[in-house]
């Protein structure tokens, strides 16, 4: 975020194919830098803050995670996402911060309610086969 704030065009561009890649999953980060040739000045200057804008309403303040724990680390969401919950690295990068941050809420939600009653680590009670 902070080359985004300085205005860094790759940066500016990696957000923008990221947030738009959604939409459209065949955009190519040069789509993007052609779409930003036909932006205005004025709309290149204004565009930083609008990224920060919108990445502070969806995910918070800066230092904000580090209040709340560790700052947020990549290559760990990403292994947790491949090696423990088996799905697919393509599937990651397409996915939003809010589903793994409701997958992960979940299971740690999970895990601290089956080892309440005492139930395997693993697995929720009501799932076990008896």
């Amino acid at each position: 975020m902070a080359k985004v704030a300085a205005g860094d065009i790759e940066a500016i561009c990696g957000c923008l194919w990221a947030g738009m890649l959604r939409e459209n999953p065949a955009l190519t980060f040069e789509d993007v830098l052609a779409l930003l040739d036909e932006a205005s000045f004025a709309d290149l200057v204004a565009l930083p803050e609008q990224i920060l804008t919108a990445m502070r309403d969806a995910y918070g303040a800066a230092g904000q995670a580090e209040e709340q724990g560790e700052p947020w680390d990549w290559e760990v969401a990403l292994a947790t996402w491949v090696k423990e919950w088996g799905r697919s690295e393509e599937e990651f990068w397409r996915a939003t911060f809010r589903t793994f941050a409701s997958i992960s809420n979940g299971l740690a939600k999970l895990y601290k309610s089956t080892t309440k009653t005492g139930a395997g680590c693993c697995c929720p009670r009501y799932l076990a086969v008896t």
